[in-house]
């Protein structure tokens, strides 16, 4: 008889669970809050905080983004199948174009199809791309030797130094230009929700080195670092998903709140759930196995003090649960697209820290009135995400979190149309918005509430990666043996809250069910985030200078050799010989020459 598996959240993790469980024959019973399964990722129709003149339309949480090095929801996308023929993997296609736009007024197109191969042609394109950034010769130098510094350095040095530092101390963005701070310092915001004094280096220096690998097609996932669904989410991955997991026995019970588990005190196993469902009724859900696919703060209210006594590591999801923030979505419908723009658009200093992306220009073209429900004004959908609640506005003095829907939607609006606009074109205008739609999950008070005391809550706030919590982050296996843990706050190598890490969370989980019910041989693969072989050497090198207790040194042409070195020299190749040996001197402090000398004497390369 199959073991039954008792799946708590019906989001990307508790799918993905579902999935590789029931394809190993095991009996599997899904219990999701909502009535649609999804969670984040789902798209829906719009009705709650949206305009009446939109209701029905497509709406979601916020933008989507899979870049190349997502490996492990590319191998799920590629097993399920669509009606038609195919796989949900088709319906993954590249973004053609990004913007960055200011509301200094500059703006600079990045086509994502280019892969630049030779320095020459990473200096241009660099050349183009900071046409947008705008920094000086010697900002963007710098930034390039940051991120080198964290290319070449050894696993060990980024788990114990840049996990406990933050993104803003690494990069020394407090003795760096204004104009520095204000791009490259603070482009954490916009783009994953974090603070960048608090975000940890570690994280944040290996997405950004993945997505620059990506790009540059040096890593082991697809070429490029920007791909979307070709529709609403729904229509083209999640609806098809849910089908196919229906087909294979998987059972759905939507409109079902998780209140907790109950504890065998003699096995030290999960007995069962307590899940309260439409009618009202608690009922007591038994299984051999139970998987949490919930955000971390639902988990945390999930497991009580018998649980913790068995695996005291479950404490530490109280303190980690204050480590998130909101991101989260508004749309809006217009009755043209922008004249200019089209992909994915980061809104550089945006005190909301806003990012976008045009939807409806990049969904298959014959699909179209459907999703619209017939409607032939609404042209385009500007998904936005506002990732800073918590700064006033550049128009509406006050912060996000302290607006009313109608002042959320017009602050956004105003900070898009100065950036979009900045060239002097009129790329958009007010008049043509046709409406708008703000995420549900914030419960926004009216006037009358807000006056008696009420705030705007969210119910998805964001899990962010700060500064020295690896620590408190979980396995997905605990000590609780046939209780495992399946969603964005699990230690991944993705690291990173994001729907790749929901699925490598929920294969990580499920392998550890397997090893339960002795089964390893039909384990889910698991990826490791890949760098090219040539920093191998650099690498090494640093582990030896890590492990007689050196600082990180950047020592481009004894260590890695004119490969690396002569290309970084040529695309920067207008900054000045004395800002340069400046900047090489900074890259290691407290280092005498004496000891580098004496460590070099016993460097040996295998």
């Amino acid at each position: 008889m199959a073991s039954e598996v008792v799946i708590i959240g019906g989001g990307v993790a508790g799918l993905s669970a579902a999935h590789e469980l029931v394809r190993r024959n095991y009996s599997v019973r899904v219990f999701e809050r909502e009535l649609v399964p999804g969670g984040k990722a789902r798209s829906f129709p719009a009705k709650h905080n949206a305009s009446e003149s939109v209701q029905g339309l497509p709406s979601e949480h916020g933008f989507r983004l899979f870049p190349g090095f997502y490996r492990h929801i590319r191998d799920t996308f590629s097993e399920i199948p669509l009606p038609g023929g195919g796989s949900v993997l088709d319906n993954l296609i590249e973004v053609p174009h990004a913007w960055m736009a200011s509301i200094d007024g500059a703006s600079a197109e990045f086509p994502n199809t280019v892969r630049p191969r030779t320095p020459g042609e990473f200096q241009d394109y660099t050349a183009q791309v900071n046409e947008g950034l705008q920094l000086s010769s010697g900002d963007l130098f710098y930034f390039f030797l940051k991120i080198w510094q964290f290319a070449a350095s050894c696993d060990a040095r980024r788990m114990a130094e840049y996990e406990k530092i933050g993104w803003w101390e690494y990069i020394d963005a407090a003795n760096q230009t204004a104009h520095f701070r204000d791009t490259i310092g603070s482009l954490v915001r916009p783009l994953v929700a974090a603070d960048p004094r608090k975000a940890s280096t570690r994280t944040m220096g290996t997405i950004v080195l993945q997505m620059f690998l990506s790009h540059m097609s040096l890593g082991e996932g697809v070429d490029g670092a920007d791909y979307v669904l070709n529709g609403p989410t729904n229509d083209v991955w999640i609806d098809p998903w849910v089908e196919y997991l229906k087909g294979l026995g998987v059972e759905f019970n939507v409109g079902c709140q998780a209140e907790g588990f109950e504890v065998d005190k003699k096995t030290e196993l999960i007995e069962a759930a307590r899940v309260r469902f439409p009618d009202g009724k608690l009922r007591r859900i038994k299984g051999d196995h139970f998987i949490g696919c919930v955000p971390v703060e639902v988990i945390n209210s999930l497991i009580n003090d018998d649980m913790r006594k068995i695996d005291p590591s479950l404490a530490a999801l109280g303190t980690l649960q204050k480590h998130t923030e909101w991101m989260t979505g508004v749309q809006f419908y217009l009755k043209r697209p922008p004249r200019k723009f089209s992909g994915h658009t980061i809104f550089l200093k945006t005190p909301w820290a806003l990012t976008a992306v045009m939807q409806v220009g990049l969904w298959r073209k014959g699909d179209v009135p459907q999703w619209l429900n017939g409607r032939d004004d609404v042209r385009e959908i500007i998904s936005v995400c506002v990732s800073d609640w918590n700064r006033t506005g550049k128009f509406i003095k006050k912060k996000a979190r302290d607006c009313s829907a109608e002042e959320i939607a017009e602050e956004v609006w105003k900070n898009m149309e100065v950036a979009y606009n900045g060239d002097g074109e009129t790329n958009v205008e007010w008049s043509d918005v046709i409406g708008y739609a703000i995420d549900p999950a914030l419960n926004i008070p009216g006037d009358a509430e807000r006056a008696g005391g009420a705030e705007t809550t969210n119910a998805s706030p964001l899990l962010v990666n700060s500064k020295n919590t690896w620590s408190l982050r979980p396995n997905a296996y605990t000590r609780i043996f046939n209780f495992y843990l399946a969603s964005d706050f699990v230690r991944t190598n993705t690291d990173l809250a994001t729907m790749e890490a929901a699925n490598e969370a929920a294969k990580r989980a499920v392998n550890a069910v397997l090893a339960f019910d002795h089964r390893e041989r039909f384990s889910c693969e698991i990826y490791p985030l890949s760098e090219p072989w040539l920093f191998n050497r650099i690498k090494k090198w640093d582990q030896e200078r890590f492990e007689a207790g050196f600082p990180w040194m950047m020592d481009f042409e004894d260590a890695a050799g004119s490969f690396f070195w002569s290309p970084l020299r040529s695309i920067m190749s207008t900054v000045s010989e004395p800002l340069l040996d400046e900047m090489l001197i900074k890259s290691t402090p407290g280092a005498t020459a004496a000891r580098l000398r004496d460590f070099e004497s016993r460097r040996r390369w295998d």
